[in-house]
């Protein structure tokens, strides 16, 4: 059941990694990605080359989350969200 669940997840997952793809490339600051699985997220830019993923931090009782120091060649990003209010975000930084 659970392959199952997996191959019928498998176009969004390309479908994201798309996007985020689009967004590195854009002139864009932030993508806002809507109520995701934040490993799902984590898990496409730790394949994309990005390191620092598994940095988080969080305030536990009420599911925020961030991911400040996510990095690859110049690009430094960081990944955020709540859980309570299922609005995750990702954005670049600069120095």
């Amino acid at each position: 059941m659970y392959i199952f669940k997996l191959i019928n997840y498998f176009p969004y997952i390309c479908n994201m990694k798309e996007k985020i793809e689009q967004f590195l490339a854009s002139d864009e600051t932030t993508l806002e990605i809507g109520y995701q699985i934040p490993s799902l997220i984590i898990g496409i830019l730790d394949d994309m080359g990005f390191e620092g993923t598994d940095d988080v931090d969080s305030n536990g009782w009420d599911h925020d989350f961030w991911y400040g120091n996510i990095t690859k060649d110049d690009i430094k990003l960081s990944f955020s969200g709540s859980w309570y209010y299922g609005k995750y975000i990702l954005d670049k930084l600069y120095n």
